[in-house]
């Protein structure tokens, strides 16, 4: 389970780099290479990482008060909710907003590294860490994967996805 949820913060952190750049260009009503457009993707990516990095300490003091499982299973449900609102954003704040908001619930990934240190012993302890490394790094390769193979679908499945929501939502099925 800890792996798992490594795995899916991992694939979160990056879904979005295949078509992140085609999705602020389209808000922006400017081409992917104009300067205001590079930069707010930038901005967009690293809006993730900074709210990781600012809530971590508040999802630690969390999970000491209320107990890690509880703490972990809400950075879940958000991790799981935040992807959906992303692919759902129909403008460039919305967009801002849910990757934060992902970025939020991630901050829980320290949770998650302690209670696997409560877990382990020392039998099991390198093999335990080692196996949530495996899973980040899978999510590395695994986010933009899905990311670029699942954008717009309904102009690669028409057929399929043709006059649907993702018609008009052509960035929510790699998020769902």
């Amino acid at each position: 389970v800890l792996g798992a949820m490594n795995l899916i913060d991992c694939i979160n952190v990056n879904l979005l780099t295949p078509y992140v750049d085609r999705m602020v260009s389209e808000f922006l009503g400017r081409p992917t290479d104009d300067a205001h457009v590079v930069q707010t993707v930038g901005l967009l990516i690293g809006l993730y990482s900074l709210c990781e990095v600012l809530f971590s300490p508040f999802w630690g003091f969390l999970a000491d008060r209320f107990g890690r499982r509880p703490i972990m299973l809400v950075g879940l449900g958000g991790s799981a909710v935040a992807p959906v609102l992303f692919g759902f954003a129909g403008s460039l704040p919305m967009a801002f907003f849910a990757r934060g908001l992902d970025g939020f619930f991630c901050g829980n990934v320290g949770v998650t590294k302690t209670y696997l240190g409560e877990i382990v012993d020392k039998t099991n302890e390198a093999r335990g860490f080692s196996f949530l490394a495996v899973c980040f790094s899978l999510g590395l390769f695994v986010g933009p994967v899905l990311g670029g193979q699942l954008v717009e679908p309904a102009k690669w499945a028409p057929g399929l996805f043709g006059d649907t929501i993702f018609d008009s939502h052509p960035y929510l099925l790699p998020n769902l």
